[in-house]
């Protein structure tokens, strides 16, 4: 630190760098989403305002596209003062989603058409959870075994609404897949609903629709997943897989999970298939290897046969031999994406100090000449005239804990501060160091009007340390040769992503 200041302030080879200020776009005013709420098992609720030349809106919630028709109801009034109205959706049957609305000039109920360019841009909330009832759901057989020709016979019990069905296909994929809505306390009366089981092996599975859209989406209930078997089960005694979820976005080991099965009769001619909430095969894994013909091993990215990634949700993972037989365990595929975000710290001169180095001719002083709360002062020479390196330089090394992030793009550290009251030339310097904190990444001269002085923006990674499983970022000011130099405090600015 000492030896790098010294010799960039001494040498004077500071050159100042410009900060080039945001440009912000302009765009139609879009309304704004607030007291957004997923409390209510199968609802959204929320409020919608607009501005003063809006008088309806149009709101919708996941898999919907605004001024197409594929939402629920009309366009909503707005209140004639306050340009805003609550609403309230259904959620049955979707997974994670967002509210979208717009706003228009002209009234409820006829809004504005598909084209209609007077219309807003769409405010897109956050991510939201839908909050929905797990039903209760007795399947007879318990056992799960059935024979040519035997029925399977479901008796639920659930207030939610939305559609609440049944899909079953053969796992020789030449029958199915078969929907059977259940009959529930949501829409109907909780009587018994038969299901004719075809021919050989099968799955069903219970999920909940959208009443609207009746197949698309439909959410598996993780605990209702039911395999049938035939008399002939495969000779499997244990199936298990190495990791709950696999992210096929991922580049670490949570990408794909390890499967494994054991048992008597383990044969290279056996096969894995991946299942999807309606029982359909989406993936068959035909790389797989058995070991001493008691394993049966494999790998999942949570992509299918084409290499596309699947969507999140639950998923059958079954082990199939030539005859047919099936064993069965479940995985999560999680499919997350980055999104940037931008972090800004600002810490004084004094807090966020962590090493410093004052020669024999020079002093550090808190707080400054200013007497800002927190800030440092730089004088060098107070003690002696002797201007060489060592004794004149009087410098601080500062650090700054950075969020956890999937990746980093670049930081900026901006310091404010300016000359000593009665040295109005005096400059400092501020330098960026590597993650030896013993070079050099880059530097900015700190003139003497006191204000923000900016340093050059940077790739973390050229300066990025980690310490006990966080990262941190450090820099150095400083000053020398006659120079008095005062600090309040500095702001380090961010830009990151992280995994939603």
């Amino acid at each position: 630190m000492r030896r790098l200041l010294g010799a960039a302030l001494i040498a004077g080879s500071l050159t100042v760098l410009g900060v080039s200020p945001a440009h912000a776009a302009t765009a139609p005013a879009a309304p704004t989403l607030s007291d957004l709420s997923t409390s209510v098992a199968g609802h959204v609720t929320g409020t919608i305002t607009g501005d003063v030349d809006a008088q309806s809106a149009w709101v919708c919630f996941a898999h919907c596209h605004v001024n197409t028709g594929q939402v629920y109801g009309g366009w909503l009034a707005l209140d004639s003062t306050t340009h805003s109205t609550t609403f309230d959706l259904p959620t049955w049957g979707y997974g994670d989603g967002t509210v979208t609305a717009v706003v228009c000039p002209n009234a409820a109920a006829t809004g504005c058409t598909v084209n209609d360019t007077s219309t807003s841009p769409p405010a897109e909330s956050t991510t939201l959870t839908p909050t929905d009832i797990t039903p209760s759901v007795t399947f007879s057989p318990a056992d799960g075994v059935v024979h040519d020709g035997d029925q399977l016979t479901a008796t639920v019990s659930d207030p939610g609404g939305g559609w609440l069905e049944a899909i079953w296909s053969a796992d020789d994929n030449m029958s199915g897949p078969f929907v059977t809505q259940l009959a529930h306390d949501g829409i109907a009366t909780a009587d018994p609903v038969t299901i004719t089981i075809g021919k050989g092996a099968g799955h069903v599975a219970v999920v909940r629709c959208n009443e609207h859209f009746q197949y698309d989406p439909c959410q598996p209930f993780d605990s209702l997943s039911y395999q049938l078997q035939d008399t002939e089960a495969p000779d499997v005694t244990s199936m298990t897989v190495s990791s709950p979820f696999v992210r096929p976005e991922a580049t670490d080991s949570t990408n794909s999970v390890f499967l494994h099965a054991a048992g008597p009769n383990a044969s290279s001619n056996d096969w894995w298939e991946v299942l999807d909430g309606q029982g359909h095969v989406v993936r068959s894994i035909l790389d797989g290897w058995a070991v001493f013909q008691t394993d049966w091993n494999a790998y999942f990215d949570g992509r299918d046969d084409n290499g596309l990634m699947l969507p999140s949700g639950l998923y059958t993972i079954q082990l199939r031999d030539p005859a047919g037989n099936v064993s069965a365990t479940t995985v999560k595929v999680r499919v997350q994406r980055l999104v940037s975000k931008t972090f800004v710290k600002a810490v004084t001169a004094k807090a966020s100090k962590t090493n410093q180095y004052v020669g024999r001719c020079s002093k550090l002083a808190s707080p400054s000449s200013h007497g800002w709360a927190g800030s440092l002062g730089y004088f060098a020479n107070t003690r002696c005239r002797s201007t060489t390196g060592p004794d004149s330089t009087v410098a601080t090394e500062h650090g700054v804990a950075l969020p956890a992030a999937a990746t980093y793009r670049d930081v900026r550290i901006s310091a404010y501060g300016g000359a000593a009251k009665g040295f109005g030339r005096s400059v400092a310097v501020m330098f960026y160091e590597d993650p030896s904190r013993n070079r050099q990444v880059a530097q900015a001269k700190l003139g003497p009007k006191v204000g923000t002085w900016a340093g050059p923006a940077k790739a973390v990674s050229t300066m990025a340390k980690t310490i006990n499983g966080t990262r941190y970022v450090f820099w150095s000011v400083g000053t020398a040769a006659r120079q008095h130099y005062d600090v309040k405090g500095f702001t380090v600015t961010v830009h990151y992503q992280v995994w939603v």
